[in-house]
C-alpha cells in the first residue's frame, strides 16, 4: 500500500494546487513537500507531505521555511499524509486525524437510486457556484469567507479535465454533492455532503458512487469523516492509512 499512499499524497497536492492556482495563487512543490505560503481566506491547507517517515527531517525543514514565508499572524495548516510528524514544537496542534480509504476498480453492487434524486454533472460556472453554496451549507459553514468572482471554486475548474463535480437535486434544489479529482492513476473523492434536512435517505451514498465511478477503471481513494466513514465502508472501501492535519 506504500505506492498507493504516495499516489494519494500527490493527488491531494495536485487537487490543492488546481483549486488555488485557478484563483491566481500558485504554490511550490518538491519531491517531498507541496506548499503555498500565500494568504487565501478559504478552507485550504498550506503544506502537504509527499513522502513517508524517512523524509521527516526534510518535512520539518520545509514547514519551518513555509512559516518563515507566511504573513505574520496568519493561520497555517499542514497535512501530514503519513501521520509521521510531531509539529507541537513549532506551535501546531492537531486539528483532526482521519483515515485513508481505498476501493479497487470494479462495478458497484446493485444500489437503488433514491426516489426523487437527480444526479447531474456540473458543467457551468453558475452551477458550480450553486454546488459551492450547497456544500458550504452541508458542511455547516454558510458564511465562509471566499475569494475570486466565483468563490472557492473558480469558474475555470469546470473546464479542468482532472475535476468532476456532481450535484444531487431534489425538486430542483441541490441537496447533496461530491467531486472527484483524477491524477496519479486514481480518483480522489472529495467534498461529499448532504444538507442537514435531507440526510438518511441514501443521497450521500448515491453521490459518493457517482464520484467513485468517475473513471471506473481506476482505484478510488478518499479520507472519511466520522459521518461518511460508514458510507464508504458499505461501498467496499477499506482502510489503509491515516493522515493528520495540523493547525497553527
Amino acid at each position: 500500500m506504500s505506492d498507493l499512499l504516495f499516489a494519494c499524497a500527490s493527488n491531494s497536492a495536485d487537487h490543492a494546487e488546481a483549486v488555488l492556482s485557478a484563483l491566481g495563487s500558485r504554490g511550490e512543490s518538491s519531491a517531498r513537500f507541496w506548499s503555498n505560503s500565500h494568504r487565501f481566506p478559504i478552507p485550504q491547507g498550506h503544506g502537504i507531505t509527499l513522502r513517508g517517515p524517512e523524509s521527516s527531517d526534510e518535512h520539518l525543514s520545509a514547514v519551518r521555511d513555509l512559516l518563515a514565508r507566511r504573513p505574520e499572524g496568519e493561520t497555517t495548516v499542514i497535512t501530514d499524509c503519513w501521520s509521521a510528524l510531531d509539529l507541537r514544537d513549532l506551535g501546531f496542534s492537531v486539528l483532526f486525524r482521519d483515515p485513508w480509504l481505498h476501493r479497487p476498480p470494479g462495478p458497484p453492487p446493485a444500489v437503488p437510486r433514491p426516489e426523487g434524486l437527480l444526479i447531474e454533472r456540473v458543467t457551468t460556472p453558475e452551477h458550480l457556484a450553486e454546488f459551492e453554496a450547497a456544500s458550504c451549507d452541508g458542511f455547516g459553514s454558510p458564511d465562509i469567507s471566499v475569494i475570486g468572482p466565483h468563490g472557492f471554486y473558480a469558474a475555470a475548474l469546470v473546464e479542468d479535465p482532472r475535476m468532476t463535480y456532481y450535484a444531487g437535486r431534489v425538486n430542483g434544489r441541490v441537496v447533496a454533492g461530491a467531486m472527484a479529482h483524477v491524477s496519479d492513476g486514481l480518483a480522489g473523492v472529495n467534498t461529499l455532503f448532504t444538507l442537514a434536512g435531507f440526510r438518511g435517505r441514501g443521497y450521500g451514498e448515491a453521490l459518493a458512487w457517482a464520484a467513485t465511478l468517475t473513471r471506473p477503471g481506476l482505484p478510488a481513494v478518499t479520507t472519511a469523516s466520522e459521518m461518511s466513514y460508514r458510507i464508504f465502508r458499505r461501498m467496499g472501501y477499506g482502510d489503509f492509512g491515516r493522515r493528520t492535519v495540523w493547525i497553527r
